[in-house]
């Protein structure tokens, strides 16, 4: 949705505009030219500070869940094809110290096998890599793809984009090392934590270094225990489908609070209207990211 295709070239001198101008690119040896249409994609945030001063800002869940193999490289890519400028990575570890992409403890549900005995943690990196991510219910058509590690997406967009950290079950013994790995990736300018109601370990242990993190909460949570913990984090996450009162809740304490998890602009669009200042996002090819409200 969020594409750009461009099919006729031109520029502007400052008097005029010149039509049907060629690109190419010179290799040092030869000249090779560039016939439209082309792609353009765009970077991502250029830090997690340019991102939470956006008006709005938009996160791409676990690599765009609803259209893709969720956590996959083809998911992640086809999220920076949409636009999306920060791409959220759910961590576990394996047992010999592999952090991987995977929300659940056991990669049962993600790889289409039933119960939950294939636990990460009691698994070796080699072996998580004998099986395939299936692609979302909406998208049978799509082909499955194999788990990634969070070197692999640093790898390809670390650089350009923001990544938004969970790490789900490795236990808090396991922080400094994945906090010692996001240091040497660019530090708190490239990342973001992340975390579903309070764990006030990992948010000590982001903010000892430099990293903001992002608390996400639901209108089914306390609202005693959100009061007493929303502290812990610099912005908050609510479930867009809340009701409007419950909405008013979570922005009464002054914070940027982001939509989630959207599926559809729709959603999306509920989550704006309701108070929130950007979203984060299953359904990627549903969404404009660039869409003014």
């Amino acid at each position: 949705m969020t594409r750009i295709l461009l099919d006729t070239l031109h520029y502007y001198d400052g008097a005029a505009f010149t039509e049907e101008v060629s690109l190419g690119y010179w290799d040092g040896e030869e000249m090779t030219m560039l016939a439209p249409p082309l792609l353009v994609i765009p970077e991502g945030y250029d830090s997690v500070d340019d991102m939470l001063s956006r008006e709005y800002a938009y996160f791409a869940h676990r690599g765009g869940s609803a259209d893709y193999p969720e956590m996959s490289m083809r998911g992640y890519t086809q999220s920076v094809v949409e636009g999306f400028g920060c791409l959220e990575f759910s961590a576990q570890r394996t047992s010999d110290g592999v952090f991987i992409g995977c929300h659940d403890p056991s990669i049962n549900r993600v790889v289409g096998l039933p119960g939950n005995d294939l636990v990460v943690a009691n698994m070796t990196w080699e072996q998580i890599q004998e099986y395939r991510i299936e692609p979302p219910e909406d998208h049978p058509e799509r082909e499955s793809q194999p788990f990634i590690r969070i070197e692999d997406l640093v790898e390809a967009y670390g650089s350009t984009h923001i990544i938004m950290i969970d790490p789900k079950n490795i236990g808090s013994a396991h922080y400094a090392a994945l906090l010692n790995g996001m240091d040497a990736s660019g530090g708190p300018e490239r990342w973001i934590g992340k975390w579903v109601g309070s764990n006030p370990t990992w948010s000590a242990a982001l903010h000892e270094r430099g990293y903001k993190g992002w608390g996400a909460y639901y209108n089914t949570d306390d609202q005693g225990m959100v009061a007493a913990t929303q502290g812990q984090w610099d912005i908050l996450g609510f479930n867009y489908g809340a009701p409007q009162d419950a909405w008013d809740f979570i922005t009464s304490f002054g914070k940027k609070v982001y939509a989630h998890v959207c599926p559809t602009q729709a959603s999306v669009d509920t989550g704006i209207a309701k108070g929130a200042v950007g979203a984060q996002v299953s359904g990627i090819e549903a969404v404009d990211v660039y869409k003014e409200f």
